[in-house]
């Protein structure tokens, strides 16, 4: 290990791109193979500090430790081959593990822009009923409260909301089911919601007119 130690913090090794260095460093890790027990976890956390240490997933909002256990068949393939196969050729294990790296970011790219969706449709939501004279009166925050509610992707029973038994049954309280269907039928008259026979949910798709495809990010 001292021997690995020494070699990897050579100018050379150092110049190298600090991912695949970090990369590197995992697969030399588990394979010396330093300690009775832990090895795997001790290669990865290498992994992710060095990472950590040139600014990589500094704020560690991914791991690549989740992506080679959700393929361990494939991480494990991959450590044999270029263990007994390549001829200490490690571009087969370094190409899998970037390809976890790009899973990885495109799971969290994906997360940020759903949850990115959520805020901007609420801010949207409440412009459109603004533009409308509603917000400021009691059935405008109905609209917004009922919006804010759906706008985490659930999916509703219109029904559940008249039986008085759902969360959303305390904003009719006291009011009539001809309320409901006219907030309703106003919202879907602008987009803000769609009604798929008894179920409600937010159309938070008319978000995506303003959301660049991922390929063009």
């Amino acid at each position: 290990m001292g021997e690995f130690a020494k070699w990897f913090n050579t100018d050379a090794r150092v110049a190298w791109d600090p991912i695949i260095r970090a990369i590197v460093a995992h697969f030399y890790v588990v394979s010396i193979h330093p300690f009775g027990d832990g090895n795997g976890r001790t290669s990865r956390g290498v992994e992710s500090f060095l990472l950590y240490l040139a600014g990589v997933n500094a704020r560690s909002f991914y791991s690549l430790a989740n992506y080679y256990y959700q393929h361990r068949h494939e991480y494990v393939r991959f450590l044999d081959h270029v263990r007994f196969e390549t001829n200490g050729d490690l571009a087969p294990f370094v190409l899998f593990a970037l390809k976890g790296l790009v899973s990885e970011l495109q799971q969290v790219h994906a997360e940020v822009l759903t949850n990115v969706k959520r805020i901007a449709f609420r801010d949207y939501a409440r412009e459109e009923l603004a533009s409308h004279d509603k917000l400021g009166s009691s059935v405008g925050e109905r609209m917004s409260n009922l919006l804010v509610y759906l706008s985490d992707g659930e999916v509703v029973s219109l029904k559940a909301i008249r039986s008085g038994k759902h969360t959303l049954s305390g904003l009719y309280h006291k009011l009539t089911t001809k309320t409901l269907s006219r907030d309703i039928n106003f919202l879907r008259q602008h987009e803000l919601v769609i009604v798929e026979g008894d179920k409600l949910r937010a159309n938070l798709d008319v978000m995506t007119r303003y959301t660049p495809p991922l390929e063009s990010m």
